[in-house]
C-alpha cells in the first residue's frame, strides 16, 4: 500500500474534512469523499500527467457560469502544480483540494449554489429528495469522467437553451465590464426625436456600449436623431418598459443601472436556471412570471411561445411543479373566495344587476342554484358565484388544469388588449394566455391525438367539453428577471415579487469570504506522512 493512498485513506475516513458555513451545496462532504474515493480504493484522482491542470482550466471557465473560480481554490490549486515536481507523487493535501473543487463545481452546476427552498420556495417540487437524488447521480458521474471534465460540466448544466444562452450573454457582458462601467444620464427634460441635448453623446455611447445602436450620429451629435430613437426603443422593449422612444424618468432610471449590478442580476437568474437541473425528457410548460411569457418545449428546446398575463404583486402567481391533466372547453368559472369578497362582492353590493351583466349564478355549499334575491348581499354567508360560459366569461373559452393548491390555471381570457402592455402583472394570480387554442393544439398532438377540425367544433358549440390529455405534461412557473431575447440579446425584466434581494444575499454567503474552505494542515500531513514511513 503506498504513502499516498494510506494517507487518502486517513485523512477521507478521520479527518472531518466536511463543508463550512454558507452554502447549501458547500463542499463535497466526508460521506461524498469517502464515496468518491472507495469507488477508487483509495487511489489518487490528479496523479495523471495533464489531469489537474485540466481541471484548473475548467475552474477557470465557471466564471462565465457567474461562478467565481477562486471560491473553487483555483489560484492554490495553480500555485501547487506551479510547484510540484513531475516526477513525485501527488501530495494528499493537493489531491483532496482538487476532489473538493471538482466535486463542488459538479454538485453547483447541477444542483446550485443555494437551496432554493430557502429563498424561493416551489410548491411541488419535491426539492429536498430531488435534490439528494441528483446530488447522488452527479457523484456517481463525477468518479467516471476525471479526464473530460468539460464534457461532464456541460452536461451537469440544466438542460435548457435558455441557460446556454443567458450563460454566453453572461459572459459578453462580462468582457465589457472589465473595460469600464457604462455612462450614466444625468437628470433632465425628457428627450424626444428631433431635440437637441448636451446628454445625447453621453446617451449614444451608452447605448451603443450596450450593442443597442449606433455608435456615430447622421447630424449633430447633440440632435436625438432617429436612429437613436430606434436604438432607446430596443432597450426599452429589452427593460419591459413602454416602448415609446421617449427618454423619460423610467427609461433614464434603467439606462443607470451599473453594470455590476446587471452583472450580478444575470448571476442571480443562472442561479435559478440552474435549479431546474435535468428535468424529465419529453414535452414541457414552463411560465416565465416576471417575462410574463409561457414556452412550449421538446427536449429543452422551445417550440412555441406566447405572452401571459401573471399575477399582480398582492395575488402573486406561485411558484409551482406540477402537470397539466386535461382542459375545459367552453368552461364555466367558479369564482374563488379571495376574488368574491374583494372583487365581486362591492360591485354586486353597489348593483346587484352585475349578477345578470356577468353571467353569474349564485350557488350554496351543496352547488344548488339559488334565487340572488334572497341572499342578503351585505352578510352573503356561505355561497358561490359560478359563472356561465360566454363572451364575458373570466376564462375565456378555454381552460387547461393541473393539481395545485393555489386555485390557479392556464386560461384564455376576455381581456384580449392586456397582451400588448409590456408590465402584464394584472390578474388575480392565475395565468392568462395569448392564443391559447394553439397550445391545445401541440399538447393534444403530443398526446398521440390530432384533431384541430375536432377541438374547433367542440369550441363552436358552446358546451362545456373535458378533453382529457393522457399522457400528462410537466408545468413550471419560474422566476427569471434576466433571460435572453430570441438573437441571444439580454433581456431585463422588473422584479415584481421582490424576490430578487434575497437570493442576492443567500449568492453572498456563499461566495469570497463566506466560501467553505478546505482545510489541510501541514503539521497534520507531516505527522500522518511521518506515520506511513514507520
Amino acid at each position: 500500500m503506498g504513502r499516498t493512498r494510506i494517507l487518502l485513506l486517513v485523512l477521507v475516513l478521520g479527518s472531518g474534512l466536511a463543508s463550512g458555513p454558507g452554502s447549501a451545496t458547500a463542499f463535497a462532504t466526508d460521506a461524498d469523499l469517502h464515496t468518491f474515493y472507495a469507488n477508487r480504493d483509495f487511489t489518487p484522482a490528479w496523479d495523471r500527467p495533464g489531469r489537474l491542470e485540466q481541471l484548473i482550466s475548467a475552474l477557470d471557465d465557471l466564471a462565465a457560469d457567474g461562478l467565481d473560480p477562486d471560491d473553487y481554490a483555483v489560484s492554490e490549486l495553480r500555485g501547487r502544480s506551479a510547484r510540484a515536481d513531475s516526477s513525485a507523487p501527488i501530495d494528499a493535501c493537493t489531491e483532496l483540494l482538487a476532489t473538493q473543487a471538482y466535486l463542488r463545481a459538479v454538485f453547483d452546476l447541477g444542483l446550485g449554489r443555494v437551496d432554493p427552498a430557502t429563498v424561493e420556495s416551489t410548491w411541488g417540487a419535491a426539492q429536498t429528495q430531488g435534490r439528494e437524488t441528483r446530488r447522488a447521480t452527479l457523484l456517481v458521474q463525477a468518479g467516471g469522467r476525471l479526464d473530460a471534465i468539460e464534457s461532464l460540466w456541460a452536461e451537469a448544466r440544466p438542460a435548457l437553451a435558455q441557460y446556454a444562452a443567458l450563460r454566453a450573454a453572461h459572459r459578453r457582458l462580462q468582457a465589457r465590464a472589465v473595460t469600464a462601467d457604462w455612462p450614466t444620464i444625468a437628470d433632465g427634460p425628457w428627450l424626444r426625436e428631433g431635440m437637441f441635448d448636451p446628454r445625447v453623446p453621453r446617451l449614444r455611447e451608452r447605448l451603443s456600449g450596450a450593442g443597442f445602436g449606433p455608435s456615430a450620429p447622421v447630424g449633430p451629435p447633440e440632435q436625438y436623431d432617429a436612429p437613436l430613437v430606434a436604438a432607446v426603443t430596443a432597450f426599452q422593449r429589452a427593460h419591459y418598459l413602454q416602448t415609446d422612444g421617449i427618454v423619460g424618468p423610467e427609461t433614464r432610471a434603467a439606462l443607470n443601472v451599473p453594470l455590476a449590478r446587471r452583472l450580478e442580476q444575470v448571476q442571480m437568474n443562472l442561479e435559478r436556471m440552474r435549479w431546474q437541473g435535468h428535468a424529465p425528457a419529453g414535452p414541457k410548460v414552463l411560465v416565465d412570471i416576471p417575462g410574463a411569457r409561457i414556452l412550449y418545449l421538446r427536449e429543452g428546446r422551445v417550440v412555441w411561445d406566447a405572452r401571459t398575463q401573471v399575477g399582480r404583486p398582492s395575488r402573486k402567481t406561485p411558484l409551482l411543479h406540477s402537470e397539466l391533466t386535461h382542459l375545459t372547453l367552453n368552461p364555466t368559472w367558479t369564482v374563488p373566495p379571495t376574488i368574491f369578497r374583494e372583487d365581486l362582492l362591492p360591485r354586486i353590493q353597489e348593483d346587484p344587476r352585475y349578477l345578470q351583466e356577468k353571467n353569474l349564478r349564485v350557488l350554496d355549499n351543496e352547488g344548488r342554484e339559488i334565487d340572488a334575491e334572497q341572499v342578503d348581499w351585505a352578510a352573503p354567508g356561505d355561497i358561490w358565484l359560478r359563472q356561465q360560459p360566454g363572451g364575458d366569461n373570466a376564462l375565456g373559452e378555454v381552460v387547461l388544469r393541473f393539481a395545485n393548491p393555489f386555485l390557479v390555471y392556464l386560461h384564455d381570457t376576455p381581456h384580449q388588449n392586456l397582451f400588448s402592455h409590456s408590465q402584464r402583472a394584472v390578474s388575480s394570480g392565475c395565468i392568462r394566455v395569448e392564443n391559447p387554442m394553439e397550445l391545445v393544439a401541440l399538447l393534444t398532438e403530443d398526446n398521440g391525438r390530432s384533431g384541430r377540425e375536432a377541438l374547433a367544433e367542440l369550441r363552436a358549440s358552446g358546451e362545456t367539453t373535458i378533453v382529457p390529455l393522457y399522457r400528462p405534461v410537466p408545468i413550471r412557473t419560474v422566476y427569471w428577471t434576466a433571460a435572453t431575447d430570441g438573437q441571444g440579446g439580454l433581456v431585463f425584466r422588473p422584479d415584481i415579487y421582490e424576490r430578487d434581494p434575497a437570493l442576492a444575499a443567500a449568492l453572498a454567503q456563499t461566495t469570497g469570504a463566506h466560501a467553505p474552505r478546505l482545510e489541510c494542515p501541514q503539521h497534520q500531513v507531516s505527522a500522518l506522512l511521518e506515520g506511513t514511513d514507520r
